[in-house]
């Protein structure tokens, strides 16, 4: 059975749970809040929300573009179909997601969106998936500054 999370002892023990989805979406949180190192045993566990800075993102909607191009760049030749700038943070969220929770198939990370909430910064993302062969999604507030 799965170990419940976060972590707690009942007699010296871990206490486990038996809902599979409370376990997944727990380890979801656990796995994309925590920077990327931060895991003594396994440094590249979580996500390295720092390396994306400078993603591209649509202010008019706070969202993470898929594919981004200059007006300009149409007159150089780059369209959407041929831009080698993606949206990296769905990409690399899918891998690190797909790398620590094999329970899930299919990952993909959808609609991820910035905004500002408390003075700190919000970015929210929906993960959806199959689990046990049963589609299955959560979505996932993480803040940072």
């Amino acid at each position: 059975m799965p170990i419940k999370i976060p972590i707690q002892l009942d007699n010296g023990r871990f206490v486990e749970t038996t809902d599979e989805e409370e376990s997944i979406n727990e380890f979801l949180k656990l796995l994309t809040t925590s920077p990327q190192g931060c895991f003594l045993a396994d440094s590249n566990f979580g996500f390295s929300l720092i390396n994306h800075r400078f993603e591209a993102i649509d202010k008019g909607e706070n969202k993470f573009l898929s594919i981004y191009t200059k007006p300009a760049d149409k007159d150089k030749g780059i369209t959407t179909d041929n831009s080698n700038n993606n949206n990296t943070f769905s990409r690399d969220m899918t891998e690190i997601i797909e790398k620590y929770e094999p329970r899930l198939k299919d990952v993909s990370v959808k609609n991820p969106t910035l905004g500002s909430e408390n003075g700190m910064m919000k970015t929210v993302f929906t993960i959806e998936c199959t689990l046990n062969g049963e589609p299955f999604s959560q979505t996932i507030d993480t803040y940072f500054w």
